[in-house]
């Protein structure tokens, strides 16, 4: 059986393959952000970071091409100018192999030298760049081809799985509605599903970040966006989801009673999730004291969450009464 690992895993596998200049190829489904992570890990690292696709190349493009010097009689090799560079690219980063699987036996064999020993003719890789690939699972129908032995023995190939709980860490906190957050949250299930052989819509961690952008549209119409992206099916259940959200409370329901207003009925996470990301969203130093009587009726991790992702949107709410009191009140907590 293939051990899988999670994508804050891949992240930490990255940085530890960095650290001491090993090739590592991640291997997963299409549109579970693996290329993705590697630039952020490069701009976590303050690094550089180069995409080469492989699909995009012919061998002599990764090879670099010799031509005749009629003044010397000797031939000059010319490389490609997006291979690392010091003066161009800086002197350390992560040059990524994209889609590296997704070619010939003999345009993977063109990359073994430079993966390896770090040369190709006359180029030689800085020191600090450190050769990295990815890749999609050859049975998911995404054009891979099966990895040749000699090219996967210099890599340290991990499998990587599309989790939800990695993705929410890494991207979707900081950069998704917070419906977006709660569905996921409350339909895991949902967040990547595998096509079957005559779907071109399916849901990954790609297809729903790209839906979730248009999360303010009508209804109707946002009900055939998503379809487009993660097909009919999940973009019916994120509509019921959005349905029954709407039906538990708006935030001018809770200005206007915080005291009274209703909480989500039966504690259930993903609806919990929900009001407190819409809290979280809307409140500003006009309406964040009379909002924090609601919030400190919430659970406590979700007081915590809203105002940990307010006061990071807006750090002058660290300065009203509501939070200096909250924060006196609960003095163990780390924000």
């Amino acid at each position: 059986m293939t051990v899988q690992i999670t994508m804050l895993e891949a992240e930490r596998m990255i940085k530890a393959c960095y650290a001491i200049n090993e090739p590592l190829f991640l291997m997963g489904s299409p549109g579970s952000g693996k290329s993705a992570l590697f630039e952020s890990v490069a701009t976590a690292l303050g690094i550089g970071f180069i995409d080469f696709r492989f699909t995009m190349r012919d061998p002599v493009d990764i090879g670099g091409m010799r031509i005749p010097d009629l003044t010397t009689g000797f031939m000059r090799h010319f490389v490609p100018d997006d291979l690392p560079n010091v003066k161009k690219h800086g002197k350390a980063g992560l040059f990524v192999c994209d889609e590296i699987n997704a070619v010939s036996a003999m345009m993977q064999a063109a990359g073994y030298g430079l993966i390896q020993e770090r040369r190709s003719g006359s180029y030689k890789m800085p020191d600090g760049w450190v050769p990295m690939a990815s890749g999609n699972n050859v049975g998911d129908r995404a054009s891979a081809q099966r990895l040749s032995t000699a090219l996967a023995n210099r890599f340290n190939v991990q499998h990587v799985k599309s989790d939800v709980v990695s993705w929410l860490e890494q991207f979707g906190f900081a950069n998704v509605h917070p419906y977006g957050v709660a569905f996921l949250k409350h339909r895991p299930e949902l967040f990547s599903v595998m096509p079957t052989a005559d779907q071109t819509a399916f849901p990954s961690a790609r297809s729903w970040t790209k839906s979730f952008k248009a999360i303010d549209n009508d209804p109707t119409f946002r009900h055939k966006l998503f379809a487009g992206w993660v097909g009919d099916d999940a973009a019916g259940e994120f509509e019921a989801f959005m349905r029954i959200m709407q039906s538990v409370i708006s935030f001018e329901e809770i200005l206007a009673d915080p005291k009274t207003a209703r909480i989500p009925e039966g504690r259930e996470a993903g609806l919990y999730y929900a009001v407190a990301g819409m809290v979280a969203r809307l409140v500003d130093r006009k309406n964040f004291d009379r909002a924090m009587e609601y919030v400190g009726r919430l659970l406590p991790d979700y007081q915590v969450m809203i105002i940990k992702s307010a006061t990071r949107r807006e750090a002058g709410l660290k300065n009203t009464k509501a939070y200096g009191s909250w924060a006196c009140a609960h003095q163990d907590v780390t924000l």
